[in-house]
C-alpha cells in the first residue's frame, strides 16, 4: 500500500500526480483545525498560546486531546532528525515507517502497533515545529473534527524539550479504545525516542 493511499477515501489522486495540498477536499478536511496565532518564543507560546489551543480544543464538542513532554538530553538538531528521517523513524516510532518530510508531505506508522495512522503534514519549520493532520481512515470511526498531532521543539540547556499536543479526538464512546491507544502509543513512542536519540544518535548538545 504506497505511501498517500489513505488520500483515496476522498477519491483523490496520489501526491506524486498532483500535490493534494491544493485539493479543494483536503483543504476543507484541514480548515477544520484551527490556525493559531504566530509563535511568539516558548514564553508565549506555552503561556496564552497554550490556552488558545485548549480553549479550541474545547470547542469541538469537548474534543478529547493529549499533552506529552519528554526533555532529552541532545541537540534540537539531533531531535528533529529524529522526528523526520526515515532511517531514524522506524527504530523508535514503528517498524515501516514513513515520512517524506516537507510542507504538504505525508507521515505514516502504526504507533500503537494496531492502528495505521496517515497524516498530512502541514507545519514544517525544522528544529522547532512539525504539525501531523490525520487522514479519515476506513478502520477507524467516523469524526466531525480534524484530528492533529502537534510536535513542538524547545532548545532548553543541557538539551531539548519535545511537546506533543494531540487535539480533537471525538468524545463519542466509540472512539474510547482508539483514543486510549493514540494517547498511550505516543506517550510510548516518545519515550523511545528520548532513549534512541541520547544512545543512537549520540546526545549530546551542540
Amino acid at each position: 500500500m504506497p505511501l498517500g493511499s489513505g488520500l483515496r477515501h476522498w477519491g483523490l489522486p496520489h501526491a506524486r500526480v498532483r500535490p493534494y495540498s491544493s485539493d479543494a477536499t483536503l483543504k476543507q478536511h484541514i480548515s477544520l483545525v484551527p490556525t493559531p496565532p504566530p509563535l511568539g518564543g516558548p514564553r508565549r507560546f506555552f503561556g496564552s498560546r497554550a490556552a488558545w489551543f485548549w480553549q479550541n480544543a474545547r470547542m469541538s464538542e469537548r474534543a478529547r486531546g493529549y499533552a506529552h513532554r519528554v526533555d532529552i538530553a541532545a541537540d534540537v538538531r539531533q531531535v528533529w532528525r529524529a522526528l523526520t528521517e526515515v532511517e531514524c523513524l522506524v527504530r523508535w516510532c514503528a517498524p515501516g515507517a514513513q515520512i517524506r518530510p516537507k510542507q504538504g508531505g505525508l507521515f505514516r506508522a502504526s504507533v500503537d502497533r494496531v492502528t495505521e495512522l496517515e497524516a498530512h503534514i502541514d507545519v514544517f519549520e525544522p528544529a522547532r515545529r512539525l504539525r501531523l493532520i490525520h487522514l479519515p481512515s476506513g478502520s477507524l470511526p467516523p469524526a466531525d473534527s480534524a484530528i492533529v498531532d502537534d510536535f513542538i521543539l524547545e532548545p532548553a540547556e543541557p538539551g531539548t524539550i519535545l511537546r506533543l499536543l494531540g487535539s480533537g479526538v471525538p468524545p463519542t464512546p466509540e472512539w474510547d479504545t482508539q483514543y486510549r491507544r493514540m494517547r498511550m502509543g505516543w506517550q510510548q513512542a516518545i519515550t523511545r525516542l528520548k532513549v534512541f536519540v541520547e544512545k543512537q544518535l549520540g546526545g549530546g548538545s551542540s
